[in-house]
């Protein structure tokens, strides 16, 4: 499917759910991975539209602990996909925990893979660029001291593969002057991502992926079913 989410036409009715509570209890604030320290719900005040651009906030406090918080996902599911994702701002103080991730809807989790193009916590400066699989998806390159490793279900998957954007790819820096992050997942083949100055991007948006500068991060898909129905 081809969506478009600018502003208004970002339909929280008919192409998005919320996480508004948590399946194994009777938690109201969702399926909160955060410690405790954010309730997740359907709170629409905290999604603004000005200048026709998408706003999300964190609210005030929901209990004496908790603030509210919003957590989305598209009804849709992806197989591949471009995705083209054009950001002013990224929340950046302590505490906070922003991302924009791809994860698959399977039996457990990480069963059908998650591809984090955009993570990061409180203050850092760098994106965390990382995929999550089951065992079996390894990657060619060797890690560095810019990726947390090269197999996919380190940890269990928690930890993950994953490469580092460039300086200033996040946080204070990056909201300077925002930026464009680009996904391209080729089902069992490639996942790049990259990020454009916007100007940059405007200038070969309508040009086919290949003739681009190089991603800063490129992985292999791994055939097999690690990532689909995300």
């Amino acid at each position: 499917p081809l969506h478009n989410w600018v502003g208004k036409n970002f339909d929280l009715n008919n192409d998005w759910d919320f996480d508004t509570g948590n399946p194994y209890g009777s938690e109201p604030c969702g399926s909160e991975l955060t410690h405790g320290n954010v309730c997740y719900g359907r709170w629409d005040p905290l999604i603004t539209y000005p200048n026709n651009k998408i706003r999300i906030d964190l609210g005030p406090k929901f209990d004496n602990k908790r603030k509210k918080a919003i957590r989305i996902q598209t009804k849709d599911k992806f197989n591949e996909g471009l995705f083209i994702i054009d950001v002013d701002h990224i929340p950046a103080e302590n505490g906070v925990w922003p991302a924009i991730w791809l994860v698959g809807v399977g039996p457990t989790w990480p069963e059908y893979g998650e591809i984090d193009i955009i993570e990061g916590v409180s203050n850092q400066d760098r994106n965390a660029t990382t995929l999550h699989t089951k065992p079996g998806c390894v990657q060619s390159f060797k890690p560095k001291p810019d990726s947390s490793s090269n197999n996919c279900n380190a940890k269990s998957g928690y930890l993950g593969c994953g490469i580092e954007g460039p300086p200033g790819s996040f946080g204070t820096t990056f909201n300077k002057k925002g930026g464009v992050y680009v996904c391209e997942w080729i089902a069992d083949k490639t996942i790049k991502v990259w990020l454009f100055d916007k100007d940059e991007f405007q200038k070969v948006r309508n040009n086919d992926t290949y003739s681009w500068k190089a991603p800063y991060a490129m992985f292999n898909a791994c055939a097999g079913g690690y990532f689909k129905n995300m």
